[in-house]
């Protein structure tokens, strides 16, 4: 969970797939990008995450979020949902803006954190990490600070 074994958890992840022919489980996408986030290896969990995203996290699949106009990370732990926006902002500048259609707008929902023990941790740690890593301006929703809305 402290990410000292994100190496491990990389080859686990590769013997399931290819020697032993299990398919891994959201739980086990969610362990291994937790532990490569946790250990500093963000580009190696974003790698992860693109590779699974359209079979296990559907509903975080860049064009699929962008269609909608939102990102809802409910249920969804701090690295998945930054791995997540550094996704869908790649997606972005790889395609020339949103669908190719320029600037866009998206929701991102990250809740209140009323389920966070202590502070929340989704709703300050994805807020940070869209402004400090990804440069973007953050605009709070006045009415509901469990979101807030970005141009893509």
């Amino acid at each position: 969970k402290g990410g000292g074994q994100w190496e491990r958890a990389l080859r686990l992840l590769e013997e399931m797939q290819e020697k032993r022919g299990i398919e891994p489980n959201v739980v086990t996408y969610s362990a291994v990008i937790g532990a490569l986030w946790a250990a500093g290896q963000q580009s190696k969990a974003v790698e992860v995450f693109q590779g699974c995203c359209a079979t296990h996290y559907e509903d975080l699949e860049p064009v699929t979020v962008l269609s909608i106009g939102k990102l809802d990370f409910h249920g969804h732990s701090l690295a998945v949902s930054c791995a997540a926006m550094q996704s869908l902002v790649d997606h972005v500048c790889a395609h020339g803006g949103a669908g190719g259609a320029g600037r866009a707008g998206l929701l991102v929902i990250t809740g209140k954190g009323l389920h966070s023990p202590g502070e929340p941790v989704l709703r300050e740690g994805v807020r940070e990490f869209v402004a400090t890593t990804l440069g973007l301006e953050v605009q709070e929703v006045p009415s509901n600070p469990g979101c807030f809305r970005l141009e893509l």
